[in-house]
This record gives C-alpha cells, sequence and structure tokens, in this order.
C-alpha cells in the first residue's frame, strides 16, 4: 500500500538523498542504503527526526555525526562520510557538531572542545 509519492531533496553526511516513495512496509532513499526495519517505517519519529531502527527517534542533525545516537547505531551507516559538512565543524574527538552549537554554552562535543575559546 503506497502512502503516496513524496520528493524530499535533502543534504545528509555530503551526499544528496532523494526520499523517492513511501511506503507502509518500506522507505526507499537513494544515496544511502535504508537500514531501518520494515517495522518501523511505518511509525515516523516527524519533521527534522531520523528513526533508529529500534524505532527511538533523535535529531536529524545526529545521523551522520560520526557518533552513534541510537542505541543500535543505525544513525551511522557505512556510507556517512569520514568528514563534516560545510555547516559542520569538527570537535577534537572527531564528531562533527553543527556551526550554531558551537560557543553555545553546552558541551555539545562531549569532550568540551565546542566551548573553548569562547568569548
Amino acid at each position: 500500500m503506497t502512502l503516496g509519492l513524496r520528493r524530499l531533496k535533502t543534504l545528509i553526511c555530503g551526499k544528496l538523498l532523494y526520499v523517492t516513495s513511501i511506503t507502509a512496509q518500506k522507505t526507499e532513499v537513494g544515496g544511502l542504503p535504508d537500514t531501518r526495519s520494515k517495522a518501523n517505517t511505518g511509525r515516523g519519529c516527524g519533521d527534522n527526526k531520523f528513526t533508529c531502527n529500534d524505532g527511538h527517534c533523535i535529531q536529524m542533525s545526529l545521523f551522520c555525526d560520526r557518533y552513534p545516537d541510537c542505541q543500535d547505531g543505525s544513525d551511522e551507516p557505512e556510507g556517512c562520510s569520514e568528514s563534516c559538512l560545510q555547516t559542520q565543524k569538527q570537535c577534537r574527538n572527531g564528531r562533527c557538531v553543527g556551526l550554531a552549537l558551537w560557543c553555545n554554552g553546552h558541551d555539545d562535543c562531549k569532550d568540551g572542545s565546542d566551548e573553548v575559546g569562547c568569548t
């Protein structure tokens, strides 16, 4: 049963992805393999969220940030780039964090490097 054809273009991990169709059983995503299980694709997490294989929801900005945020690690598939996006900076520990999160008074890198030298 197809829920309707939607075309969505987004940049994740330095790759342009197209959502070409969404069905009750499967979501097809070009550019990276869709690692989510069929059981979880029917109940989405909403806008700007990624559905982990185990059904948990995380912010889409945490997908391919070089740090596993899903308990099952499904937010860091093999197709993720080895470098940060242009909209991110790399922390000392290798994690990628959005530019807007640097010097915001919160340790987003989990090693404090995004708050060093802030005025």
